[in-house]
């Protein structure tokens, strides 16, 4: 039976060189770099931060899908002059950032009308 790891747990592994748990977080990072791809080609932002659970792995996380972004640079020059590892970031301490985004939606702080 396969042992399932969370995303601090599942670093840690791989981290220390279990070849599985490798081999999932590049599929980990592969994902959140495909999300982080789709949502720069269709909203274009100055800005992608990373947070909720995913963001609290911190550093390893940041690293890893930049540098899977920078892989996929590679095959397309369209995708390179976009320089999505330079736009990438962390939310820079634990925060709900949901619940902000919302508050702010619903202020109109964002320059984007409220959902009615």
């Amino acid at each position: 039976m396969r042992r399932r790891r969370r995303g601090p747990a599942l670093f840690a592994a791989a981290a220390a060189g279990d070849a599985s748990a490798c081999a999932v977080r590049e599929r980990v990072l592969h994902g959140v770099a495909s999300a982080v791809r789709l949502v720069a080609l269709t909203l274009d932002p100055g800005r992608i931060v990373l947070g909720g659970g995913m963001g609290a792995l911190g550093a390893p996380l940041l690293t890893g899908v930049r540098r899977a972004l920078t892989s996929m640079a590679r095959t397309s020059p369209f995708l390179g002059s976009l320089d999505l590892p330079a736009r990438l970031t962390l939310v820079p301490r634990p925060a709900e950032v949901g619940a902000l985004g919302a508050a702010l939606l619903s202020d109109g702080r964002t320059g984007h009308p409220a959902v009615p």
